[in-house]
């Protein structure tokens, strides 16, 4: 007679908020074969053939674990940082206007299908006889694990206009007001390319195009 002992080692656990909830049973029913394994050793099975089968049966299962981890870590994600231009058509204070602007976001928190960015951005709008300076401060929050996205935008607007007729003519009509957008929102995890459309307090409706990195 003679006694084998076998050392299994069990699969890495990655433990987060995503994907703790999958893992964790996992890793018990890993446990539980290898004690089923063990036991059957114990009692000292004369079918060699069965403990050949189920020995098998506990690296495949192990196997697929590891797998199934390692791809549920591996979800790739919105880029951190965009920078985008757009053009804005909508009413500016009393005047009808429109124009282009940019802007810079930065990714501030990542949840399991969402995001909360922080943006900053500068807009030029042409008036009848005046011209505006827009610079806002917005958080945005983005909706959708995958490529397409509502994005939902809140912050404060400063502005100053100035007329045209005099180049370093700008008056005190500069003002602050609050701002709330919606627009669908095109960007692949990982990959670069923007395309926003929308409308909002800030201009009517705006179409933007850009990059993430």
């Amino acid at each position: 007679m003679y006694k084998v002992s076998i050392f299994l080692r069990p699969p890495p656990i990655h433990i987060c908020k995503e994907n703790a909830i999958f893992i964790l049973p996992q890793t018990m029913l890993f446990f539980f074969f290898c004690l089923i394994i063990q036991l059957h050793l114990r009692l000292k099975l004369k079918n060699n053939f069965m403990h050949r089968n189920l020995i098998l049966l506990v690296l495949i299962f192990s196997s697929l674990m590891i797998y199934s981890q390692e791809e549920s870590t591996s979800t790739i994600r919105l880029n951190k940082n965009s920078v985008y231009g757009s053009i804005n058509a909508g009413y500016h204070g009393d005047e009808f206007g429109y124009g282009p602007g940019i802007t810079y976001e930065r990714q501030l928190v990542q949840f399991k299908k969402s995001y909360l960015y922080a943006q900053i951005s500068w807009d030029y709008w042409l008036l009848w006889g005046l011209s505006a300076n827009s610079f806002t401060m917005n958080a945005a929050y983005i909706l959708g694990g995958k490529s397409a996205h509502l994005e939902l935008d809140l912050g404060i607007e400063y502005s100053f206009e100035c007329d045209d007729s005099y180049s370093s003519f700008c008056n005190d009509n500069d003002k602050f007001k609050l701002l709330a957008n919606a627009a669908f929102r095109y960007q692949k995890p990982g990959k670069g390319l923007i395309l926003r459309a929308g409308v909002g307090t800030k201009a009517l409706v705006f179409v933007s195009i850009g990059s993430s990195f």
